[in-house]
């Protein structure tokens, strides 16, 4: 109205844009539909901007509440070098001591990590959902790693130097989680006995793939540098294979980081294909799994392919 006013006053013409009227996309959905919707249910136009005010005031005087709890929680600690958690973590990190690691985080860094709230998540199932866990590394994003010792956090920047020629295709600056161990072919009847190995390995199970020819090869590679590659995850057993990065936005990997997921590829000389999707720290438990694809999963009565993977330590 302000707008239409000032063009009057100052004879000018109203254009109206032909797509405003159309709901086709969400903005004119929104406004043409929902605030419509809302304004009705609100009891009219001032009663919903007065809600939106009140909403908008309540969400400033709890964030300012919480900046200034976990301000006074930092000074608490006994060093700045450190995060130190709680002994009994389960009870103690709550909204409060995670906005201050928040916090103490963009300190350390001198700002230049400012983690997004699906990090902190990702963060915070890691300490709640693994307590007995008391050593372990996690890439926080430009070469930053939020790394926990015992009952204290520490953030570093890496290197950012590549783990060998098993990982493959790694430029400077990238950095793996795993490494391939060892491959080995095996009878189907023991392929899924992974309960002998170490706890920093992990097996993977594939139909029978070609380890001795020359020209193929297994690696451990970024998605960044296979192109446009696809995959079947089990639950898409017998269906057509989907494009990584899709499957990736499924499993609710953020746009960012999708790029720097881990995969198991198989190389020949023409082509590239997924064996396994690395996926860190997701769903409610947020437990660390890779996904094996449903096109080269074991068959019974056939021999088996183990690929023994290692944790890379990121120290």
């Amino acid at each position: 109205k302000h707008i239409a006013d000032h063009l009057t006053s100052n004879s000018l013409e109203w254009r109206e844009d032909e797509s405003n009227s159309s709901s086709k996309y969400k903005r004119n959905k929104i406004r043409n539909e929902l605030m419509p919707l809302l304004s009705e249910i609100a009891g009219g136009d001032h009663a919903l901007q007065k809600r939106f005010s009140n909403l908008e005031q309540q969400s400033r005087d709890i964030a300012t509440d919480i900046s200034a709890r976990s301000a006074k929680y930092l000074r608490t600690l006994p060093s700045s070098s450190e995060f130190l958690l709680s002994e009994n973590t389960e009870s103690k990190f709550g909204i409060v001591q995670e906005e201050a690691l928040h916090q103490w985080i963009m300190q350390k860094t001198n700002k230049e990590l400012q983690l997004p709230y699906d990090q902190m998540i990702r963060i915070r199932n890691q300490i709640l959902n693994h307590p007995d866990r008391l050593q372990w590394t996690l890439d926080v994003g430009n070469l930053w790693k939020l790394q926990r010792n015992g009952e204290t956090l520490s953030v570093y920047k890496s290197k950012g130097k590549s783990h060998g020629p098993a990982n493959g295709g790694l430029k400077s600056g990238d950095t793996l989680l795993w490494s391939i161990d060892r491959s080995e072919i095996v009878d189907s009847s023991i392929h899924a006995q992974e309960d002998n190995h170490e706890d920093d390995t992990h097996v993977l199970c594939f139909d029978s793939l070609p380890l001795g020819d020359e020209h193929s090869s297994i690696k451990i590679v970024l998605v960044k540098d296979c192109g446009n590659v696809k995959f079947t995850p089990p639950w898409r057993k017998g269906r057509s294979a989907i494009k990584i990065k899709e499957f990736l936005r499924g499993q609710k990997i953020p746009l960012h980081r999708r790029d720097e997921a881990t995969i198991l590829c198989l190389s020949d000389d023409s082509s590239k294909h997924v064996l396994a999707v690395y996926l860190e720290a997701v769903g409610d438990d947020g437990a660390d799994k890779w996904i094996v694809n449903a096109d080269f999963c074991p068959q019974d009565g056939l021999s088996v392919t183990n690929v023994v993977l290692r944790k890379t330590s990121l120290s």
